[in-house]
């Protein structure tokens, strides 16, 4: 689950967190105590759709919040996990996924660009 909490003191802010609900978080990016979020932000034109993604890097793990379109298959949404580069797990999204992701977020939210490209 990706939230934007609202911290009174440091303003909104976006933090990535997996886990089972009403349970502990497995991981939180950023902690508390990471001051550089580390997020980046990508988009991809396809032929007959299209995505966006945010991804983030953790120790040799690079995660991906994603969000395509993609023509025969619809909306395709979930996170990725790869490891030294390669994809090691796919979660999609079980239902309709409610997603902000797109260049008008990014820029406004002022996130760097992704420097790989990513394909669910």
């Amino acid at each position: 689950m990706c939230e934007a909490p609202v911290d009174p003191a440091r303003g909104a802010r976006l933090q990535y967190r997996y886990g089972r609900v009403g349970s502990k978080s497995e991981l939180a990016f950023p902690s508390d105590e990471d001051s550089a979020p580390g997020f980046r932000a990508g988009t991809a034109s396809l032929s007959g759709g299209g995505g966006a993604w945010l991804e983030f890097e953790r120790g040799r793990f690079r995660y991906v919040v994603f969000s395509f379109w993609i023509r025969g298959k619809g909306e395709v949404a979930g996170v990725a996990v790869e490891a030294d580069g390669k994809r090691q797990l796919t979660r999609r999204c079980r239902g309709a996924a409610r997603s902000e992701l797109g260049p008008d977020y990014f820029s406004a939210a002022g996130f760097p660009p992704a420097d790989r490209d990513f394909l669910p």
